[in-house]
């Protein structure tokens, strides 16, 4: 009789910006090498170029390398796991970046599927406040969520979560596009109160 397959474990890091969700994911990647005895595969959306190439890389400057993945491929992944010899947990960062419609989540599930945990990081909200991505989808099949949510308003200072862009120091409008690449934007973090999102629709 064949044995059966053990699923792998699904854990989520999620937050808003600036809340240490790149250096816990380093933070467990590391712990995992050096005291666990684990091989860990890293990937990062290869749209990401605030970091260097080819790393992965925290708001504090802790850098990992790191597999470069197209948002709407992937399945790629799947193609370099199945290459790599004896890993046991695949790790990725800025999974916010893949769109629902990429089937990140559905590629997560078949790593899974085969017995290997898999590791998460990403946005829970882009900055219209509202769910970013392929992160609220891995959030509904992950085993465990870390929730990191510990920054402050960049106006009242009060306990916040939710991204601001800025365009030249203004607000980026509602129907700004959700992903610039190598724009002039800059963010912070906001409250509900001090968060502004001109043009947004009401109900």
């Amino acid at each position: 009789m064949n044995k059966k397959i053990t699923r792998g474990k699904l854990t989520v890091i999620t937050g808003t910006m600036f809340s240490g969700k790149t250096d816990e994911l380093i933070r467990r990647i590391k712990r995992l090498r050096e005291y666990g005895g684990r091989k860990v595969i890293v990937f990062k959306p290869s749209i990401d170029t605030r970091s260097q190439r080819g790393f992965i890389e925290s708001a504090d400057g802790n850098k990992m390398a790191a597999h470069e993945i197209e948002t709407d491929k992937p399945e790629k992944m799947l193609r370099i796991l199945g290459r790599t010899r004896h890993f046991n947990v695949a790790a990725m960062d800025e999974v916010q970046f893949f769109s629902a419609a990429s089937n990140l989540h559905l590629v997560v599930s078949e790593i899974c599927a085969a017995g290997y945990d898999v590791i998460a990081a990403g946005l829970d909200l882009d900055f219209r406040g509202e769910p970013f991505g392929s992160t609220p989808l891995l959030m509904a099949l992950a085993d465990g969520i870390d929730r990191r949510d510990a920054a402050h308003c960049g106006r009242c200072k009060k306990p916040a979560r939710l991204p601001q862009r800025l365009i030249r120091g203004k607000p980026a409008a509602y129907h700004a596009p959700l992903i610039r690449v190598g724009g002039k934007e800059t963010y912070e973090v906001r409250c509900y109160k001090c968060h502004e999102l001109p043009g947004k629709p009401s109900l």
